[in-house]
Parts: C-alpha cells; structure tokens; sequence
C-alpha cells in the first residue's frame, strides 16, 4: 500500500491486531481485526479482560469473516470481506457469503495509521491480548481460513 506525501510515496500498514477504542467489558462481545499485508480476517467473538490481559474467545461461538484490502486513498481503505463460519446458521444464511465491500477511514500521522473508523466505531493497535491469544488469532487467520476455503 502506497500514499503520498508531499512527493515523495510513503507505505501505511495495518499489519497486526485492532480492537475497539470502547469496549463493554460487561457484555465483551466485539469485533477483533487482523491484518497481514493486503489480507484480512474478522473474528466477533466475546472477550474476557482479566487484570491487564484480553483473553480472546473466552466464550463459545464466534464469526469469522476473511477479506482484503485495498488502497484508495491516503485517508479510506476499502475492505471487501465474506463470512466463512458462523457458530450459529439461520435458515436463510449461506456460508461461505458473498463478498461486502465497506471503507475504513484512517486517522493517521505522518508516520502511520493511529486508528480506524468502520462501522461508527473506532478501533486501535492491540496491547493487551495475551500472547496465548495472539496464537490463537493467527491460527484463525492462517489455518482455519485455510480449512473452510478448502471445504
């Protein structure tokens, strides 16, 4: 991903995990985002905070949705995204979904993205999953994905 400054093109990147700035610890349900390179993977689960530490899918059941993105502009990325596994199926639901695109509007300095909009909700670099929960992620995002593609 390229963006410009003055004239000289300068790389953003996603890259790692984005949770929301404003989290309901009461309820702990919220969408994770990880990024790798151009790739993308959603998982809504609930979270536990515990002292200092998230830890990820505490509870059972969780959505994951993989995608891409792509650069528009210095400020929006589009994001283009289907569901791959819902624990729980409504009738009408088709797994694997078709495709959504929607933007992320970036809040950024001139060194790189500080934050995120999507959806009305703002969302920041994660500190506090614990590394077990980081595994866990990258598993999802790696060979999950991977799995259900090949279903």
């Amino acid at each position: 991903m390229v963006l410009g400054c003055c004239t000289t093109p300068r790389p953003f990147s996603l890259d790692g995990i984005w949770i929301p700035k404003v989290i309901d610890w009461n309820d702990g349900n919220f969408s994770t985002f990880y990024f790798s390179k151009d790739s993308l993977i959603i998982v809504t689960s609930t979270q536990k905070l515990i002292n200092d530490s998230i830890y990820f899918c505490a509870e059972p059941g969780y959505i994951l949705k993989q995608g891409f993105v792509e650069t528009t502009s210095p400020n929006i990325y589009y994001i283009k995204f289907r569901t791959l596994y819902k624990f729980l199926k409504f009738p009408d639901d088709t797994i694997p979904s078709s495709f959504i695109v929607d933007s992320l509007v970036l809040h950024h300095n001139r060194a790189a993205i500080n934050a995120f909009t999507f959806m009305g909700k703002e969302y920041v670099k994660d500190t506090l999953f614990t590394k077990q929960s980081i595994n866990a992620i990258q598993n999802m995002a790696t060979k999950d994905v991977r799995t259900l593609n090949n279903e």
